[in-house]
């Protein structure tokens, strides 16, 4: 059987006060400040693989599984399964 000692190295007294001077040092800005800066930013919307999907099929003449293969990066048949859910969904391109 395995056992483990522990030992205390400091004085938990002064571990503690430590601590307490570390967190006091540490500043935070004012939530206006932060606020403020998300307002200014606005994320770049990003497309689904779905949306893709229905972007390239809307073309005049459509797209063939092999483009579609290349530009999303998916298999054969995961390709031909996204499309039968797009028709149970009732979905026109």
């Amino acid at each position: 059987m395995n056992t483990c000692t522990i030992e205390n190295v400091g004085d938990s007294d002064t571990a503690a006060a430590s601590h307490a001077n570390s967190k006091s040092a540490v500043k935070r800005k004012p939530r206006d400040a932060i606020k403020s800066r998300s307002k200014g930013a606005s994320k770049p919307t990003v497309k689904s693989k779905k949306d893709e999907l229905v972007t390239l099929l809307s073309k005049p003449n459509g797209a063939r599984i092999s483009v579609i293969v290349e530009r999303l990066g998916w298999q054969a048949h995961t390709v031909r399964a996204a499309l039968s859910g797009l028709r149970k969904q009732a979905l026109t391109w």
